[in-house]
């Protein structure tokens, strides 16, 4: 039998495996990912991602993990979200590394003090971040936050759109994945 779990800590909040199988089955606990081996998996997802970049990540990651491990921050950052960012400077080199590190990281930022471990984590690294008043920024305006409506009876029948084109939230169009009053497909 092979288990993948999450670990028995938060925010997880997983099962302890060997605690509970192991009088019956042989536990074998994966270490975290080596520094070689992350570097080979960026490698191969950033196809024309520059290398210098790819190490600089794989060391924050490092350093990311070490973190936690010293309870310095209490999330643990996965592999996963490395290769988010590098699959999103593959897709869209010009937006840059910032670009692509708030893409993943921008819920993450918005804890003041976990903000402020990651800035000098990437920042020891020769990664600047985002200002944090450029997070807050983006929560404003267009593209940023929406504020649902709350008011709406029920759910309305949106405008049909003859051409066909999907369409993501909002609350005017028929289909979609829907808004805040406009039904999208599935309910």
């Amino acid at each position: 039998i092979c288990a993948l779990t999450n670990p028995a800590v938060f925010p997880f909040q997983g099962n302890d495996l060997s605690r509970h199988m192991s009088d019956v089955f042989a536990c074998h606990i994966v270490p975290p990912m080596d520094e070689e081996s992350h570097r080979r998996i960026l490698t191969s997802y950033g196809k024309g991602v520059h290398p210098d970049v790819i190490n600089k990540l794989v060391k924050v990651w490092e350093d990311l993990r070490v973190a936690h491990e010293t309870g310095v921050i209490s999330y643990i950052f996965s592999v996963r979200e490395s290769v988010s960012i590098v699959k999103h400077l593959s897709a869209f080199p010009d937006e840059g590394v910032q670009t692509a590190i708030e893409n993943v990281l921008a819920f993450d930022r918005l804890d003041a003090s976990l903000s402020n471990h990651l800035n000098k984590i990437f920042r020891n690294q020769g990664i600047k971040m985002v200002t944090k008043e450029k997070v807050v920024e983006a929560g404003r305006g267009v593209g940023g936050i929406s504020t649902p409506k709350t008011r709406a009876s029920s759910p309305k029948h949106g405008k049909e759109d003859p051409d066909n084109t999907p369409h993501v939230g909002g609350n005017t169009w028929a289909g979609g994945t829907g808004g805040s009053d406009t039904a999208g497909l599935g309910g």
